[in-house]
């Protein structure tokens, strides 16, 4: 039986609390966000598995790009991904996975997005992740998840991401492309859940950064200013996107994790999460501080924001080992 994950209308579409407009992090990257609404469009508890960007560390230009592990989503809601060997044009590959019963996962292009209203639909060419539930070749519909919600494209922006009626040139590059396979998928008893969490979130938070990633990436930041500020407005948008809206992406999620392994009993749990949204808020000023530094051409000085993210995360790894431990 096909799960009515395929039948669902984009009308009246309720997207996940984490993607309301009061979340700090309204998005946070283009693959997370996918998951976390087919993962509660399959009716799972989404936070159970926000405890993986407890690994996340500065990566020397970037912060982690952090993608839920596939390990994860298997033992935590048997949900199995794959990828998917475009040997066929992606409009055949789409429409054989989803007669399957398969969520096709595909890098697209913003440029055809119509969600993308007022940022890139129409005006950038932007690599972006979507999980497709339903494609009607007939009538140039496609229905899709994409950033904080549900949505659907037709006409020339279905001719334009399955790239309908253009010659395929020697230097095209298939997109990448994952198949998610829901039949399996399944909802844990709640002491279940959350005890499989707490053993995934131990095996994550044992690759923590065995020194404090914040306070590395501070050491950098005066350079990356300086090159921001050499390269333009466009170079400050893609490192605030991939430095520091990660960062505070990446902390919203485990203080999400952590709220809900609280339950509003207080202790460890919620101070733990407490530290984690105090780096979630302080990268949420960052952003308007660069903004700031990009329109001025003046650096400022950011270290004293850096080191409360810093202490913060000392704080709260502290809490989670104390609570992981106990």
């Amino acid at each position: 039986m096909t799960h009515p994950i395929f039948a669902l209308d984009p009308e009246g579409y309720q997207a996940h609390a984490l993607h309301h407009h009061e979340q700090a992090w309204r998005e946070s990257n283009c693959y997370l966000d996918v998951w976390i609404e087919v993962l509660h469009a399959l009716g799972l508890d989404v936070e159970a598995g926000l405890a993986f960007p407890l690994a996340s560390t500065f990566e020397h230009d970037q912060w982690t790009f952090f993608k839920p592990p596939h390990t994860d989503l298997w033992e935590l809601y048997g949900v199995e991904v794959e990828e998917l060997t475009l040997w066929l044009p992606l409009l055949e590959h789409a429409q054989n996975q989803v007669r399957a019963g398969r969520l096709p996962l595909v890098e697209m292009d913003a440029y055809y997005l119509p969600d993308t209203a007022g940022s890139d639909y129409r005006s950038a060419h932007v690599k972006t992740t979507i999980a497709i539930t339903a494609v009607d070749p007939a009538a140039r519909r496609l229905r899709y998840f994409h950033n904080a919600g549900f949505h659907r494209l037709e006409g020339e922006d279905f001719d334009g991401i399955f790239r309908l009626g253009r010659p395929e040139h020697e230097d095209y590059l298939p997109p990448y492309c994952e198949i998610v396979k829901v039949d399996r998928a399944r909802r844990l008893e709640p002491a279940a859940l959350r005890a499989l969490s707490l053993r995934l979130a131990a095996e994550h938070f044992a690759r923590r950064p065995a020194e404090n990633p914040i306070r590395a990436y501070a050491a950098r930041v005066p350079e990356h200013l300086d090159l921001v500020l050499s390269r333009g407005e466009a170079a400050f948008h893609g490192y605030g996107f991939a430095a520091v809206r990660q960062l505070g992406a990446a902390f919203a999620c485990v203080a999400a994790w952590a709220r809900w392994l609280d339950q509003g009993a207080g202790g460890g749990w919620g101070e733990a999460a407490g530290s984690f949204e105090a780096i979630s808020g302080v990268a949420k000023m960052l952003i308007l501080k660069l903004a700031r530094i990009a329109s001025s051409g003046k650096v400022r000085d950011l270290s004293g924001n850096f080191e409360d993210m810093a202490q913060a995360w000392d704080a709260g790894m502290q809490r989670v080992g104390e609570q992981l431990s106990g």
